[in-house]
């Protein structure tokens, strides 16, 4: 059971990390940030599903709304990984 959940999660973070990709053109080695605000997110405010339930699909900072697309995309990614043996 705990090996599923991990499974999930791990599916969850990689789907995460390619919307980050896509979104912003690619691979550019700098710190997540909020795309209507422009603020640095801290680490608790970049863990896939979590943080956008806990903040309620919007930024800490400027209350914007976080498109819902993402967190489909996390759930996704986690089904996805998802191991039913």
């Amino acid at each position: 059971m705990v090996l599923h959940i991990i499974n999930f999660y791990l599916g969850a973070c990689i789907a995460s990390f390619i919307s980050v990709i896509v979104q912003k053109d690619g691979l550019k080695w700098r710190r997540s940030y909020c795309l209507s605000c422009k603020q640095t997110l801290s680490w608790y405010e970049l863990l896939p599903i979590f943080s956008f339930l806990l903040q309620k699909g919007s930024c800490r900072h400027c209350k914007n709304k976080i498109p819902s697309f993402l967190i489909f995309i996390e759930l996704i990614g986690g089904i996805a990984f998802f191991k039913t043996d």
